[in-house]
């Protein structure tokens, strides 16, 4: 039997070599399930590092293996019994928190870390990690650098730290993984759903300042409400609306504004400290009042028949 697994191995290694091209295609992850067997955490941990053996291709590969592995019946107590769960946990947090790691590699860590908080949230959950080091920054959510001890909480720090990374698109990385996480665990009920909106919503506030990272930004938190009308949107509002009022506003905020003023979890309170704002603009600025009274209208006709 272990002649045959060897063969099996063997043949499964060459056929790795010989057509890199369908590495990203996906077309072995079947052939690599099938001859890896009951030997999947030794070929995550020891085959697979010594034909990837630099972060990206290896983190590549696990991208594209990870949803596979987990709709794949009885995988996720394999996944978690067999350590490979906290295998690919931990080289993906050892890669992000390099800060001398190049940003690609970085951001495919990243990637990796949100793919497996996704398909794999409860087993991620039950695996023991080392403390993390003191944040190099100040947290304004955290000024006491307390450390969180829950795994996915871990994840989420790191996630946070390269949304502030130097790297612009590390940080359009970080950002989207976490709209992504945002997007699943919203529509699952997850109670991890308001806790990554409220990341969100303080890193828009945070970035008012960066044009191109604002409109990012603001393009995917549309799509993320658009999509999810469970969200309470009125946690984003009124520091939304500040920030707007004492930097300057744009074209861009006028249609974020309106997609606030459609979603059904806006409240009368929140409603009527947009209408003052939008009814400040469209009275005193000749520049933006027409594209600002199309969400005041939308207010008005929502809300005309409350007290």
């Amino acid at each position: 039997v272990r002649s045959r697994r060897q063969r099996q191995m063997c043949i499964r290694d060459r056929a790795w070599r010989a057509h890199p091209e369908l590495h990203a295609a996906g077309a072995l992850l079947p052939v690599a399930l099938h001859f890896s067997g009951d030997q999947l955490s030794q070929f995550i941990s020891t085959v697979l590092p010594q034909h990837l053996t630099q972060p990206v291709p290896y983190f590549a590969f696990a991208l594209e293996l990870v949803p596979l592995l987990s709709s794949t019946k009885g995988m996720h107590g394999y996944m978690a019994k067999s350590g490979a769960l906290e295998y690919l946990l931990q080289r993906a947090l050892h890669v992000a928190r390099q800060p001398n790691a190049k940003p690609a590699a970085r951001g495919h860590a990243i990637d990796l870390l949100a793919s497996l908080w996704v398909h794999f949230a409860i087993g991620l959950q039950a695996i023991p990690l080392e403390p993390l080091a003191p944040p190099a920054a100040t947290d304004p959510e955290d000024p006491e650098g307390s450390i969180p001890k829950d795994s996915s909480a871990i994840v989420l720090a790191e996630i946070k730290r390269g949304c502030r990374d130097p790297d612009f698109e590390l940080q359009l990385t970080a950002h989207m993984a976490l709209f992504r996480l945002l997007d699943h665990f919203a529509a699952a009920t997850h109670p991890a759903a308001p806790v990554l909106f409220k990341v969100l919503a303080f890193s828009m506030i945070e970035n008012h300042h960066e044009a191109v990272m604002r409109q990012f930004l603001a393009r995917n938190m549309q799509h993320t409400l658009a999509q999810q009308p469970q969200i309470p949107v009125g946690v984003l509002l009124k520091p939304l609306v500040k920030q707007a009022t004492l930097y300057g506003y744009n074209n861009c905020d006028f249609d974020f504004f309106l997609v606030l003023a459609k979603h059904p979890r806006l409240g009368l309170r929140h409603a009527l400290l947009l209408m003052q704002f939008l009814g400040k603009v469209c009275l005193n600025d000749a520049l933006h009042g027409r594209v600002g009274s199309i969400p005041f209208l939308v207010l008005v006709e929502r809300f005309h028949d409350q007290e």
